[in-house]
């Protein structure tokens, strides 16, 4: 088998890129993946011509001495396998890198020293993982929306709990279903206060009750913006909450 070809490894966010001697590999790995099921893995290999592409993934379990040794499948412009991780407990740690011949090169990708990972979860913690909020928010002459993406988990009755700048006590409201898996309040323009926004979302999940965040709050700033001096701007923070049938960008009102 040739030696490693001595091309630039670059490294590009969570996916890591191999370029040189006119091949590309590029995998990007998964953080989490679900236990009691096959773990996919795949390389995108490009720039190879007619040169045959072969490879291999060496993979172990956390702490494990050694790597076992998987062919991958060539598919269109991609190799991929397959690992047997059915039997795993949620929670194991998974370390692997990969050898991809191409030709008379051999790209490695990864290494012994610096493997890729990915963490096995139940399916509840996979869809905990899955969960985000978001903050749409400009300035106190626009609406702030507060957006919480369940990603289709079945989660039930999630309810926000928040404070405003400068009013005292926490407020809480239930989040209204906003399409594709998502929840939303929105604080019409008037309510909008300039300042720093804490908040939290609780909510049911498979006969469970959850926070994001698990502690404290989530923060985001609502710039102040300039006005006549002459503007009247009334404020009314808890009582003008209100939904509007379309969730729109907080630059609007």
């Amino acid at each position: 088998m040739p030696a490693r070809s001595a091309c630039t490894l670059s490294l590009l966010g969570a996916a890591s890129l191999l370029v040189g001697c006119g091949t590309k590999i590029h995998h990007t790995p998964r953080e989490y993946f679900q236990a009691g099921a096959p773990l996919p893995i795949e390389v995108d290999v490009d720039g190879v011509g007619d040169a045959p592409v072969t490879g291999v993934v060496r993979f172990r379990v956390e702490r494990q001495y050694q790597f076992g040794t998987m062919e991958m499948n060539p598919r269109a412009d991609q190799l991929y396998v397959m690992l047997p991780t059915e039997s795993l407990e949620p929670g194991t740690l998974i370390e692997y890198y990969f050898d991809v011949a191409a030709g008379e090169e051999l790209l490695g990708l990864g290494s012994p020293g610096r493997p890729f990972e990915t963490t096995l979860l139940d399916r509840t913690s996979m869809m905990l993982n899955e969960l985000r909020t978001r903050a749409l928010a400009t300035n106190d002459l626009n609406a702030v929306d507060i957006v919480f993406d369940a990603h289709g988990a079945p989660v039930e009755a999630p309810v926000i709990e928040y404070s405003l700048p400068n009013v005292p006590g926490v407020a809480s409201a239930e989040m209204n279903p906003a399409g594709s898996g998502s929840f939303r309040l929105r604080v019409p323009a008037e309510s909008v206060i300039a300042g720093t926004w804490r908040y939290a979302v609780v909510f049911g999940l498979e006969g469970q009750t959850y926070r994001v965040p698990e502690n404290g709050f989530a923060t985001f700033d609502v710039a102040r913006a300039e006005r006549d001096p002459q503007e009247q701007h009334a404020r009314s923070p808890l009582d003008g909450v209100v939904d509007q049938d379309r969730m729109t960008d907080a630059g609007g009102n």
